[in-house]
């Protein structure tokens, strides 16, 4: 299985000194506290850090940056980076100027000159993760909000998202074909044995 080994960030919204961790193949919770204040947790970074990985694999970024794509990079910074090293060696790294255009690498393990950019790259890491931009957003991570939505929601709603999520509306769909089929066939042989007595 491809995990995340490694996440380095440079200027990465409030992150703005170089940050590097090592990761282990394992789940992850993120919590923090402000250094003096152990009651506030808020606005420290913990979505930020998730966002980091989702930008780098997909470019996708969270709502308020959407509109100002560069708005990302760290106040008072010219550019901004997140890398990724997978466990398998390879490498993608995703960065972005004040002045020019996202740029996004791939580098395959063992033969960075061997490496993609842009296009080529989207292509080579959707084919390295096997997750498309929505399923890894349904299966691997959760965007900021969705847990607490998914604990609050009355249970048919929230049948429904988790539904959406992974998308089972076509497994939905299979059972009421199925159940709709056993009604049929109940129907028929009720009345196979009404007209046989």
């Amino acid at each position: 299985m491809l995990t995340i080994a490694r996440l380095q960030t440079r200027a990465w919204k409030c992150f703005r000194e170089p940050l590097d961790l090592d990761l282990e193949a394992k789940a992850y919770a993120i919590f923090a506290r402000e250094v003096g204040n152990d009651a506030r947790s808020n606005f420290l970074g913990k979505s930020s850090l998730a966002e980091a990985i989702d930008f780098c694999l997909y470019g996708r970024l969270a709502k308020e940056f959407k509109a100002r794509k560069k708005g990302w990079i760290s106040r008072g910074e010219k550019t901004g980076e997140v890398a990724l090293t997978l466990s398998d060696g390879s490498i993608i790294k995703r960065s972005q100027s004040l002045t020019a255009s996202e740029r996004l690498w791939y580098f395959p393990p063992g033969s960075p000159e061997k490496g993609a950019t842009q296009d080529e790259a989207e292509k080579a890491i959707l084919d390295l993760v096997g997750l498309s931009e929505e399923d890894f957003a349904a299966t691997r991570y959760f965007r900021q909000g969705e847990m607490s939505r998914l604990v609050t929601l009355d249970p048919g709603p929230r049948l429904d998202l988790v539904a959406g999520w992974l998308r089972l509306q076509a497994v939905q769909d299979c059972e009421d074909d199925a159940a709709e089929a056993l009604r049929e066939l109940a129907r028929r042989r009720d009345d196979a044995s009404a007209e046989a007595a």
